[in-house]
């Protein structure tokens, strides 16, 4: 019974039945994508074994080195004038594992002409080296053509001969550049801008540009030239330099020389110049106001103009002289020597004190400006002492009325009250000075503010009506102001300052 049950089950799925077949159909599904796998995984293998054989067998081989010439140049063709000096390059790569010599020959030029070619050139394993030759043709030969030659050079260990074809051309002679000059003898000082003028003339059908230095001067003068002069063809062209001798100057004739070089040919021309330095020295001493009262036992002040007139610069001593002066009497500067350049000035302040036990009268004063050559310029003011001072001094928010004169460092009158100093001629004025219509004293307020803006009296500088504090009447102060306590423009100035009345 379980056989002929089992029989009926096998009728109905088939011999090897449903379920066993299904099983069987997966399995080879497995087995095929295995296969799959193995298949790519081997191809995957071979790739890279294949690139890893590419890299090492063909990338990694050091490229091979490019073949040189052995025989090479950059300047085949070069051209120049007779007489002048013409260059030529070349190149030997010495292609073999050893060092080796080469010896160079150069055919087909004229016999007068000068070759500057080395006997033997010494090349390195694998080492390209660039060497020089040079040309000079001669007038004889060197006419308006052109000439081809050849360079040969020998190696010493193969025998072999390499060739280089070059072409010179000689253009036709050059005519000599033509300097010319209206100045060529000057006189001038030490530290003076001499300029000298110069005309270039180029007769070539060329443009040429020169350049311009100065020799022959004594080191430590000023030359300035032009940086190049370009000069058309066949035409001129007129320009300029200048010359400042140091203060150190001769008095003699100096001879120098202003040499142009040709940027076309190099060439040089020079053109012979002449300076004679004169040196002259001067001192001299100015006081605008040498007269003044004084209350004895108090001081009065003189503003000195010390000048050097001489053409160089100098040291000036400034002293006084005792004869005239009471031995209780002192006399100081504000500076007891000045360094000055030719023809320049300064203001010095001096100070006499005098004393309470002088007698009235007029005492003189002798002020000396002596050089460092000793050559001397003498000046005298006076002191006028008088018993009957105010005793009354100035204070802040007083009412007053001043002469004044005022100078910049230099001893320039720049603007005063007084019309004796104003009209005079030989008193040196700045550019913007005007003369007034009519010159009286100042009206001044002592203060750094006027509250009452209605009466004539006027507000003026910080450092003017400071100066007038403390003064007596008919006394004279000299004050030097910096520009933070005038007008705030960077200019020093020196007011001498007269208290003529105080009106309140």
């Amino acid at each position: 019974m379980d056989m002929a049950k089992r029989r009926s089950e096998i009728g109905k799925k088939g011999k090897h039945g449903r379920e066993g077949l299904e099983i069987d159909i997966e399995g080879m599904a497995i087995r095929r994508k295995r296969t799959i796998l193995m298949i790519v995984t081997v191809v995957v293998i071979i790739i890279v074994i294949l690139a890893s054989l590419y890299y090492f067998l063909i990338l990694s081989k050091e490229p091979e080195e490019e073949e040189k010439e052995v025989f090479t140049t950059d300047t085949p063709y070069n051209g120049g004038y007779p007489n002048e000096t013409i260059g030529f390059t070349f190149m030997i790569y010495n292609p073999e594992g050893e060092d080796d010599i080469y010896a160079p020959i150069l055919s087909g030029l004229p016999s007068d002409w000068e070759i500057l070619l080395p006997s033997t050139i010494h090349v390195k394993s694998k080492e390209l080296k660039t060497q020089e030759f040079t040309i000079k043709s001669s007038l004889a030969t060197g006419l308006n053509r052109t000439y081809p030659f050849t360079l040969n050079v020998t190696s010493a260990n193969t025998q072999i001969t390499y060739t280089l074809n070059f072409e010179i051309t000689i253009f036709e002679p050059l005519i000599d550049v033509e300097i010319t000059s209206g100045s060529r003898h000057k006189t001038g000082y030490p530290n003076q801008n001499i300029s000298y003028n110069f005309s270039i003339y180029n007769p070539n059908n060329f443009v040429d540009i020169f350049t311009p230095y100065v020799s022959g001067l004594p080191i430590g003068w000023q030359v300035t030239t032009p940086d190049n002069v370009t000069v058309e063809g066949n035409s001129s062209k007129e320009d300029q330099f200048f010359v400042v001798p140091s203060e150190s100057a001769l008095n003699k004739t100096y001879s120098f020389w202003l040499n142009m070089t040709s940027g076309h040919t190099q060439r040089p021309y020079s053109y012979k110049f002449n300076l004679t330095i004169h040196r002259t020295y001067g001192v001299e001493l100015l006081c605008y106001n040498n007269s003044h009262d004084a209350d004895p036992g108090r001081p009065t002040y003189y503003a000195i103009v010390v000048k050097n007139t001489g053409n160089n610069v100098d040291t000036i001593t400034v002293s006084y002289n005792t004869s005239h002066l009471p031995a209780n009497w002192s006399v100081y500067f504000e500076f007891n020597s000045v360094n000055l350049a030719a023809f320049d000035s300064k203001v010095v302040i001096c100070t006499v004190n005098t004393h309470s036990d002088t007698s009235k009268g007029r005492y003189d004063i002798d002020i000396i400006g002596t050089l460092s050559n000793g050559i001397k310029s003498t000046i005298r003011v006076n002191t006028s002492l008088i018993k009957d001072f105010d005793d009354v001094t100035i204070t802040t928010e007083d009412k007053v009325q001043v002469n004044y004169i005022g100078t910049y460092e230099n001893g320039v009158i720049f603007d005063t009250s007084i019309s004796e100093v104003a009209y005079n001629l030989n008193y040196s004025k700045d550019e913007d000075f005007q003369i007034r219509p009519s010159y009286s004293p100042l009206k001044v307020y002592v203060n750094a503010s006027d509250p009452d803006k209605t009466d004539e009296y006027i507000q003026v500088i910080e450092g003017f009506w400071e100066g007038i504090v403390g003064m007596k009447v008919n006394e004279t102060n000299v004050v030097r102001l910096p520009s933070e306590k005038g007008y705030n423009d960077g200019k020093v100035r020196i007011f001498e300052i007269t208290l003529v009345s105080k009106d309140n």
